[in-house]
C-alpha cells in the first residue's frame, strides 16, 4: 500500500462509520411513525433511486461469479440490518451500537478461519500486538454494554448480536471479493439487494410498505439516510476496506459505538454510566494502538 493509501483509506472508512452511527437515533425516532420493515425499505429503496440518478453508474458486463458474489453479499447484509432495526425497536440505541459494535469479535474470528484456508494470504503479515488491541476493544465493549453494573438482557440486544454477526460475515467477504475500484458497482448492487429483500420479505408475511402517517420529517430523514449511511458510505466502504486488512478494519468499526452513544446521549437524552465511558476509552486505546502501528510502518495492506 502506497503511503498517502495508508492514511486515506483508513480516514474514509473513519468517515463511514461516523455517518452509519447516526443511524441509532435517527432509527429510533423513525421507528415511532414508521414499522422496521418499512424504515428499512424506503432507507435502502431511496438509496437505490439516489444512485441510479446521481451515481453514474457504469454497468459493464460482469461474469457470473462477480454477480453472485455480489448479491451474497448484499443477502448477508439484508439479514444484518434487518436484525438491526429490529434490535434497535426493542432496546435502547446506545445498547443496540454497542452489542453491535461485537463485529470486532466475530470479523476477525471469521477472517482469520477464512484465512487458514489460504495460509500464504495476509494472516502471516498480522502483527501479534493487534492480539492486545483486540483484548482491549473486546473489553470495551464489554463495559459499555453494562448499565449500573447490571445485565439487562431483551430480544433487541439478541437481535443486535445477531447483526454483528452478519456485518461481520459481510465485512470478511467485502475483504476478500472486493475490487476498491469497482467499489460503487457493489455498494449499489448491495443496497438494491437489501431493498428487494426488505420488499420480498413485506410480501411474504403481509407487512405494508406505507405508512398510516407520513410526515415531512419523516421522508426527509429517510431520504437522507438514503443518500449518506446508504449509498456515500458504503461506498467508502468498498474503496477503502479491500485496501486494508480485516483485522485492521475492525478498530476502526469499533470507534461507532462510542459516537452512537455520544449522538443519542444528545438527540435522544440517552446518558452513559462511568462504566461505558470506561469502555469507550478502552477502544480508543485500542485504536491509537493501531494507529501506532500504522505509523510505525506496519503493512495494512494486500
Amino acid at each position: 500500500m502506497e503511503r498517502r493509501d495508508a492514511w486515506v483509506a483508513p480516514g474514509l472508512l473513519f468517515l463511514a462509520t461516523t455517518v452509519w452511527a447516526c443511524t441509532f437515533p435517527l432509527y429510533k425516532v423513525l421507528l415511532t411513525v414508521w414499522t422496521p420493515v418499512q424504515v428499512q425499505f424506503w432507507r435502502y429503496a431511496l438509496g437505490t433511486l439516489w444512485m441510479c440518478l446521481l451515481g453514474r453508474l457504469q454497468f459493464q458486463a460482469r461474469g457470473p461469479r462477480d454477480v453472485g458474489r455480489g448479491l451474497l453479499i448484499g443477502l448477508v447484509l439484508w439479514g444484518g440490518f434487518t436484525a438491526q432495526v429490529y434490535g434497535i425497536r426493542h432496546t435502547t440505541a446506545s445498547k443496540a451500537a454497542f452489542l453491535t459494535a461485537l463485529l470486532i469479535l466475530f470479523g476477525p474470528l471469521l477472517y482469520f478461519g477464512m484465512a487458514h484456508l489460504h495460509i500464504q494470504g495476509a494472516i502471516r503479515r498480522v502483527p501479534r500486538m493487534y492480539g492486545l488491541y483486540w483484548g482491549l476493544a473486546l473489553a470495551g465493549v464489554a463495559l459499555l454494554t453494562l448499565r449500573d453494573w447490571t445485565w439487562d438482557w431483551n430480544r433487541g440486544d439478541t437481535f443486535s448480536v445477531m447483526a454483528a454477526l452478519a456485518f461481520a460475515l459481510q465485512m470478511v467477504l467485502v475483504d476478500r471479493w472486493v475490487d476498491p475500484t469497482e467499489g460503487r458497482w457493489y455498494a449499489f448492487l448491495q443496497i438494491a439487494a437489501v431493498a428487494l429483500g426488505t420488499a420480498l420479505w413485506a410480501l411474504i408475511f403481509g407487512e405494508p410498505l406505507i405508512a398510516d402517517a407520513n410526515p415531512p420529517w419523516v421522508w426527509m430523514t429517510a431520504g437522507a439516510l438514503g443518500l449518506l449511511p446508504s449509498w456515500l458510505a458504503f461506498e467508502w466502504q468498498m474503496r477503502a476496506q479491500p485496501r486494508l486488512q480485516t483485522p485492521v478494519a475492525s478498530f476502526i468499526y469499533a470507534m461507532e459505538p462510542l459516537e452512537a452513544a455520544l449522538l443519542s446521549w444528545v438527540l435522544l437524552g440517552e446518558r452513559l454510566t462511568a462504566s461505558q465511558w470506561l469502555g469507550g476509552c478502552l477502544i480508543v486505546s485500542a485504536l491509537l494502538g493501531t494507529s501506532l502501528r500504522w505509523a510505525e510502518g506496519d503493512k495494512v495492506g494486500r
